[in-house]
């Protein structure tokens, strides 16, 4: 069952979730935002504010900001403005890059980040916590078994995201964030379809404080987007496990054949490999 802890609401599917920057409103869903300055001193960042850059740090005006989502497909194209600040609305759910170019017609990009999108959320990137992302993942493998798969956001998660079990009833219990918060998916069988055993981990960006929500079969729904569906969601071209999986299972040798290709955005700096899955189970790690 839920549990609960001072850091978290449980609320029905039916609360309404004030409105604002980064504040999710589950009966309306939107696209994720991105947003940072981009700054330079030697070499080029991306922050949140300009009064979190370096010393020294001047705002670039005219820098191209490229996203690009799993498959390196590009998602999103903006120009950062006279003061260095840029938003790009509208983003699809799940792992994002964005790429840094102070000339946008340069191979590599100055800077890369990436960072986990959903739905009516404002990534601020660049943004620090007290508790960065290892520290996180650190607290929220405590006790979980060797066998599981654990696979977490790159950021906190912000006041109002709306979390709950992908096959749930909207009429059944759903997590509210009262604050800023990690999101980890225990998947506690791996192997197997869903439905299966599961665990969310909440790990506050504060405290550190962990909440672990059990009993589940099923993974997360943020703000009316699936994540982690299957590992597709976590595994880049190559079958490499992406940067949000925080413990892997290695993957079962199937004889499955592996050819190059070339990334779908001749922009993109990443020359993957595909990796077809042998395993007749879409959701096998």
């Amino acid at each position: 069952m839920y549990k609960l802890a001072l850091t978290f609401l449980i609320a029905s599917a039916a609360v309404a979730c004030s409105s604002g920057s980064g504040v999710a409103v589950a009966s309306q869903r939107q696209g994720g935002t991105a947003q940072g300055v981009v700054v330079q001193v030697n070499p080029v960042f991306v922050v949140d504010d300009l009064a979190n850059a370096p010393a020294g740090a001047t705002a670039v005006a005219g820098a191209s900001i490229r996203i690009f989502d799993l498959a390196d497909m590009l998602v999103a194209e903006v120009a950062s403005g006279a003061d260095g600040s840029f938003s790009a609305p509208g983003l699809p759910a799940g792992l994002l890059r964005a790429e840094v170019r102070l000339d946008a017609a340069s191979a590599d990009p100055d800077v890369s980040v990436e960072f986990t999108s959903v739905p009516n959320v404002v990534v601020p990137l660049g943004r620090t916590f007290p508790v960065d992302r290892a520290a996180a993942a650190a607290a929220a493998l405590a006790g979980v078994p060797v066998s599981a798969l654990v696979v977490g956001s790159l950021q906190p998660f912000p006041l109002g995201t709306v979390v709950q079990p992908a096959a749930r009833a909207e009429s059944d219990a759903i997590t509210v964030l009262a604050g800023d918060a990690y999101l980890f998916f225990v998947d506690l069988a791996p192997a197997a379809r869903f439905a299966h055993p599961c665990e969310f981990r909440f790990v506050d960006a504060t405290s550190g404080e962990v909440t672990v929500v059990g009993d589940l079969d099923f993974y997360p729904n943020v703000n009316g987007a699936g994540l982690w569906s299957g590992s597709f969601r976590y595994r880049d071209p190559r079958g490499d496990p992406t940067s949000e999986v925080v413990q892997r299972i290695e993957r079962r040798a199937s004889g499955a054949g592996c050819g190059a290709r070339r990334t779908r955005d001749p922009r993109s700096t990443r020359d993957r490999a595909w990796c077809r899955g042998g395993d007749s189970n879409p959701h096998f790690k």
